[in-house]
């Protein structure tokens, strides 16, 4: 097979693999926990009876079933993220795009992410594939202009918002994700059925993720690229102890993470943004002939579904 077969071969599972695609799914995911979340009484009704077995008295509808939402949450967040970044992480070898695209390692992805350096222009805009042209100088045609530096700052801006999500809630999800690592049964007293819930009703969408970890802190700042705000609890066993526990990575401490969900959905809908103008690049891509004079590149606005397009002549 030559390379010219090759990538054409790619473009064709492209188009497959693009058109199967629905980046809005997260954001659909998130708003569908906010619905449940607003209704919960009404929602788990009818499966009360099989929910609550040996719980009692104990309101678990309100208490570990809403923080498991939570968590679900701010993971399709960090889901929408990591499917934006590992994209636009594949777009320099179209020949190999379909391979490297489905072919996931949460290892480099993270790294991607972390080290992605939004606070360069011209290497943000080669990242996302679109053409760069410095913001201080205007072109003749000072509208499209307007609308380039604008749809520049604009990928800058949620890039690095997503940046600092991704972060901030990265060991949060991978507890989560991948093991019994998250406390979702309060270590205080328990909420019990006909408790007063009226600041709880009225922080519906708010609320802390209060995530197990182990091994040494100095590990957690390795893995998490900085260290905890960290607590534990001090029983007379462990508290004598505590530095052995922590020497020999077996001192079981947790972090707490505020929560809330309009951040969770805004975030998540600027993932979506960002992926959904990606793709539109690169099937346009696609599409480009040798006879094209222009390019058309699309730009991120700030609506879901709307891309600012403008044409490039192909020799710039």
């Amino acid at each position: 097979m030559t390379d010219e077969e090759r990538l054409k071969a790619s473009i064709e599972q492209i188009y497959t693999y693009g058109g199967s695609q629905y980046p809005e799914w997260r954001v659909a995911a998130i708003k569908s926990i906010q619905k449940i979340l607003v209704n919960l009484d009404e929602f788990y009704a009818d499966l009360l009876p099989e929910l609550e077995m040996e719980y009692e008295q104990r309101d678990i509808v309100h208490c570990q079933i809403r923080n498991g939402w939570f968590y679900e949450a701010v993971s399709q967040a960090e889901q929408a993220i990591e499917d934006l970044f590992s994209t636009m992480m594949n777009l320099d070898d179209m020949a190999y795009f379909a391979k490297n695209v489905v072919r996931y390692n949460a290892t480099k992805v993270k790294g991607y992410i972390w080290n992605f350096k939004a606070d360069d222009l011209e290497y943000l805009c080669k990242q996302f594939g679109m053409p760069y042209f410095s913001l201080d100088d205007p072109w003749e045609k000072v509208e499209v202009f307007k609308g380039y530096r604008e749809s520049v700052l604009l990928t800058q801006e949620y890039l690095k918002e997503l940046q600092t999500f991704h972060r901030k809630y990265y060991q949060d999800y991978c507890q989560y994700k991948h093991g019994l690592s998250v406390a979702l049964t309060p270590m205080q007293k328990p909420l019990m059925k006909g408790d007063d819930r009226e600041s709880l009703d009225e922080h519906l969408l708010e609320n802390s993720l209060l995530t197990f970890h182990q091994g040494t802190v100095a590990q957690y700042e390795k893995r998490a690229g900085s260290l905890p705000a960290m607590g534990m609890l001090l029983k007379p066993g462990t508290q004598h102890h505590i530095r052995e526990l922590h020497d020999e990575g077996n001192l079981l401490f947790f972090t707490m993470h505020y929560v809330d969900l309009k951040e969770v959905i805004m975030v998540t809908e600027h993932a979506c943004i960002l992926l959904n103008t990606l793709w539109k690049n690169i099937i346009w891509r696609c599409e480009e002939t040798n006879d094209d004079e222009i390019r058309r590149i699309a730009f991120p606005t700030r609506d879901l579904y709307h891309v600012y397009e403008i044409g490039f002549p192909r020799d710039e």
